[in-house]
This record gives C-alpha cells, structure tokens and sequence, in this order.
C-alpha cells in the first residue's frame, strides 16, 4: 500500500471504480488475460490500511512562504491536495458541501461504492496534514490572496450535465442520480436511460433499484460501441436493465418514448461506425427519460483574474498510447481552453481545461498531474489548474 499510495492517493476508490484502463494495455493480453490490477490494489489497501495508518508521519513542513487552497473536494482535489500536503506545504481544501467525496460520494450509487471506502481515502489524505473547510464556498482569488495563498487549485468537478434537447419529461442524469441517493423522491414510472457510459449503466440500474416498473436503455449505436466498461454493461444485464440500440430518442409524451431508428454508417474520428437516421419511427413505455448524455466541466470562478499565460504541457502518454503538446489561449470572458499543437490528436481543440473528471471515469491527480504538481515548487505564486497533465497560470492581480 506504500507502494501504492506514491502515486495513488486514492487507493479505495480507484480500486473500487477505477475504468482500469491499463489492462488493455497489459502485455498478459498476449498470452492470457491482463493482471486484474485494480482488484489487486484494492485487497493491498483492505489488508494493509490499518498498519499503513499506524506508521504514517506527518511531513516536514515548508517555511519558505508557500501556501496553496485546493478549490473543490472530490477526487481530483483531495488528491491535489493529499501531494501538496505529504510535500509540507501548507494546504487548505475548501468543500461547499457537508463532506469530501465530490461526485463519488453524492452522485454514484451505494452499490457501487461505499461512504466507508470514501471515509478511508479522506482520512488518508488528512495524514498528509491537509486542513479541511467543508460547508465552504470558495472565497475569490484576491480574498485567498489576500488569506496569504500562493497558489490556487481549481478542481470544480464536472457536475454540469449534457443536454437531450427534447420534448417531455427529461431529467439530467446527475442531478437525479443525486437527489436519489440524498433520498429524495425523483421521477421514476417507466425510465428510458439515454447514453452508453458507466454514468448510464448507474442509472439504469439505480432505477430499477428504486422501484421503477421498468428500465431501458436508450442509445444510437449498438452495445459493442458503448463507452461502458464490459463488466458495467453486464451487470446491468444480470440486473434486468432492457436494451434499446440503433434508435435516437425524439420526443417523451403520453407515457411514451418516441425514437428513430438508425443505421451505421461510416466510421467516425473515433472509429465508431456513425449511427444514420433511418427516418423509421419505434415507441416504448416511458414515463421519465434520464439524459446521460456526457458530463461537462464546471468554469472556475477566475473570470478577469487571469493576466499573463506562462505555459503548458500535458502528457497523456498513460491514457492514449502517445505524448502530446499543447498549448492554452485566454477566450473571450478570460477562460482558458486547449488548443491542440499538433494535427490528428484526440482531444478536440477549444476543450476546457479544469479539474474533475466526471462520473464515467474517475481520474486522480496521479502520476500525471504530480508531475505538474512540482511547479507549485519552481514558481511563487500562480493559479492552477489540471485535467490529465498540467497548466501553470501566474496571477499577477486579482
């Protein structure tokens, strides 16, 4: 686990949920199956968090001034701010709501993760003598320079739902994922779960476990190009969950889903064969849709504070086979946004660069972003903010 942990402050919940994307790349493909490393790091921190917690120290402190707030409480800064912290730099991680977790703890089911599991990935960054303000909103850039921060983190989260721009009784799926775990009564009947991703098995699932008469779930193209995980998409088989493919939904009403079946045609920039209207019409009973349509990033609060680009690069090595540079350019309403360096990469120019991942993927500021991490080292003040690798923003005024 100490092993681990150098690299993975959040050993519970990667190897819980993790999407465990390095098996694919196992060189076990070759011969057999992959090493199932995220199961395997999971049993390394339920057999040895106890003792590992005994032994831990707290870091020696940093005297020269630094001083660095985190901006947001799920995995992506609680692992922000557990480096910041084992490093003795003084760190404080500022949570508007009643508990760490982000999206993780309020949005994807209990069975899927536990608060236990979360709890223990909490304390372990504690260790790391992180201070935490949780009931907190974020104070603004010159409030926090002001407290006498250095550096600014932003991990927001991506808790900004995409849109099914239809007609009917459409819910996005993060909010409703969220009023259902907080147990509050959300809409159910007959439930049509539009999406292919991990976010849209949970729900689907998450329905039928709360009682709903039944869940479908809705999507253009056919189960083999589903983002899912394959373990997520058979669960939700074996837990009953009704599959709709090659259709596009077009309006809710009456107790009905409305959709149009698709073809596919070509592939796309991504390989996927796109789905082709048909112009066929096909119904079934549907009383709520859930739109899982994709999660977007929240924008920072740092309208007007940004005055001098310093620079950026991301290494995406881990995640896509390659490394690749980019570059950041101010937009109007001062929001940095990627601008891609090099032609046929597979991060579309103009993405908006900010911590959290989401709920399909859980991303933690691992062997990437630590990285990155050590600019908070090499530059005395500075705004930053990471999604796969890292940026350095220096702010010069407030």
């Amino acid at each position: 686990l100490r092993l681990i942990t150098e690299k993975n402050p959040l050993p519970f919940i990667t190897g819980t949920i993790c999407a465990h994307n390095c098996m694919t790349k196992c060189m076990r493909n070759y011969y057999d199956e992959p090493v199932n490393i995220r199961a395997t790091k999971l049993v390394a921190a339920e057999k040895g968090y106890d003792a590992y917690m005994s032994k831990i120290t707290p870091p020696a402190p940093v005297t020269d001034g630094r001083k660095v707030a985190v901006i947001g409480g799920g995995p992506t800064g609680m692992s922000a701010a557990y480096f910041v912290g084992r490093a003795g730099i003084p760190v404080t991680l500022f949570e508007k709501a009643d508990r760490l977790g982000g999206i993780v703890r309020q949005v994807i089911p209990a069975f899927r993760i536990s608060d236990e599991a979360i709890d223990k990935d909490v304390a372990l960054m504690e260790k790391m003598g992180v201070e935490v303000k949780l009931n907190t909103e974020a104070p603004s850039v010159a409030e926090l320079k002001a407290q006498g921060y250095t550096h600014i983190f932003f991990a927001v989260g991506a808790w900004k739902a995409g849109r099914l721009d239809i007609p009917g009784n459409v819910v996005p799926v993060i909010g409703w994922l969220r009023d259902m775990k907080a147990g509050k009564d959300v809409s159910l009947g007959h439930v049509a779960v539009v999406g292919g991703g991990n976010t849209a098995m949970d729900a689907a699932r998450a329905a039928l476990r709360a009682g709903a008469k039944s869940s479908t779930l809705v999507y253009r193209r056919t189960k083999k190009y589903m983002p899912a995980d394959a373990e997520e998409l058979e669960m939700a088989i074996a837990d009953g969950v009704e599959f709709l493919e090659l259709v596009a939904p077009v309006e809710q009403k009456d107790g009905k889903l409305i959709c149009e079946k698709m073809k596919l045609g070509d592939p796309d920039d991504k390989g996927r064969r796109k789905p082709v209207p048909t112009g066929e019409m096909v119904e079934i009973p549907c009383d709520t849709v859930v739109s899982a349509v994709g999660e977007k990033n929240m924008k920072p609060p740092v309208c007007g504070s940004l005055k001098r680009i310093i620079q950026w690069f991301a290494d995406f090595s881990g995640m896509i086979g390659k490394t690749m540079n980019y570059g950041i350019q101010l937009r109007k309403g001062d929001f940095l946004q990627l601008v891609s360096r090099q032609e046929g990469d597979m991060i579309r120019p103009g993405e908006p660069l900010q911590g959290g991942a989401g709920t399909d993927t859980v991303v933690i500021s691992g062997d990437h972003d630590h990285r990155d991490l050590r600019n908070i080292g090499k530059k005395r003040t500075g705004l930053f903010q990471f999604r796969g690798g890292g940026l350095a923003v220096e702010q010069i005024a407030g």
